[in-house]
């Protein structure tokens, strides 16, 4: 089965890329993990969260694996007071 990625979660992280992953990763264990061009991307059932370097640390974001033709419901969250849009 195919599946769509529809991006739900923006975070921006005052955590560099390496802390904010291992963060992430020590909460909830992904699947599978990988690395590239200085960002971190980790697999879950549903989930593919992204980390990049960002100004002043990382931003994560979470793309929700979807079937096709499943409705799609979006949201840009930010989780910290310097937080910029």
């Amino acid at each position: 089965m195919k599946l769509a990625l529809t991006a739900f979660a923006l975070i921006v992280a005052a955590a560099p890329v390496a802390a904010a992953t291992s963060q992430i990763a020590g909460a909830v264990p992904p699947a599978a993990q990988a690395s590239d061009a200085g960002s971190e991307y980790l697999r879950y059932d549903d989930d593919i969260v992204v980390v990049s370097p960002a100004s002043g640390g990382s931003t994560v974001r979470v793309a929700e694996q979807r079937p096709p033709g499943r409705p799609e419901y979006g949201r840009v969250t930010y989780w910290c007071p310097h937080c910029q849009p």
